[in-house]
């Protein structure tokens, strides 16, 4: 909620790129919950990693591209 008013405030797109980031991984940890401990029989690895590697890519993109 912060990086978004921040976001809206300055339009930054170093702001932008840390929203969606760390909703990606906001994403990853609620999927974790539902994974170990709603549906323990399920198996949703695969939506976890992909998640983190789409935040995580996220991130590192939005500070590659504020640097250049």
């Amino acid at each position: 909620v912060l990086l978004a008013r921040s976001w809206f405030r300055e339009r930054s797109a170093l702001l932008l790129s840390s929203l969606f980031g760390f909703a990606a991984l906001a994403l990853n940890n609620c999927l974790l919950v539902v994974d170990l401990a709603l549906f323990p029989t399920t198996n949703l690895i695969l939506l976890r990693n992909g998640s983190a590697l789409v935040g995580v890519a996220v991130l590192l993109g939005g500070l590659i591209w504020e640097t250049t």
